[in-house]
């Protein structure tokens, strides 16, 4: 089958080219202009659906940088609140489920290691500061039958970084293993 670039390429003859690997080459492919295109859709879209697709798209996009600003712990905002918990997120707000592990990024031991001290101090400030029994700062993940890890959030690296600043708890820096001779 010759491609004339004066008719469109019927969807059936389309698939038989596909089939037998030719590829259309772009010459014989009709050029539309910006314009005529814009023209084309203004027939099927009115000004205001345009708008308010626009409209809703900077929104989102608004959004999106706002919720990654609040997970890089670089704003805070008393409307926006984060939940793993389908039953805790507010329904009149659009749903916004965050993965538990993204949520949750720190296990004690990478606490430890980002603040520069001990795991028994991780330990002891959890219990201090009631980490565990609020879920903006803590969640138990099951991984076997008996076994559990515990993960903590940004907001509680921020919260243990301010108890040890304020001096509400005073850690020790882990021991640093001298090297064997």
């Amino acid at each position: 089958m010759a491609l004339d670039s004066q008719s469109p390429i019927p969807l059936s003859s389309a698939k038989e080219i596909q089939r037998r690997g030719s590829r259309i080459d772009p010459q014989h492919m009709i050029a539309v202009s910006p314009a005529v295109l814009r023209e084309m859709l203004a027939d099927v879209v009115d000004e205001k659906v345009t708008a308010k697709m626009t409209r809703l798209e900077t929104s989102i996009n608004r959004m999106m940088d706002h919720f990654d600003a609040v997970k890089r712990g670089e704003v805070e905002d008393a409307a926006l609140c984060f939940t793993t918990s389908d039953q805790d997120s507010d329904l009149a707000l659009a749903k916004v489920n965050i993965a538990s592990d993204d949520f949750y990024r720190y296990t004690s031991q990478m606490v430890a290691d980002e603040l520069n001290i001990r795991l028994y101090d991780v330990q002891k400030m959890v219990t201090l500061l009631h980490i565990r029994s609020n879920t903006e700062f803590h969640t138990t993940i099951r991984t076997g039958k008996t076994c559990e890890v515990h993960k903590y959030s940004d907001a509680a690296l921020k919260r243990f970084r301010e108890a040890l600043k304020s001096g509400d708890y005073v850690a020790k820096p882990p021991n640093q293993r001298k090297p064997s001779s």
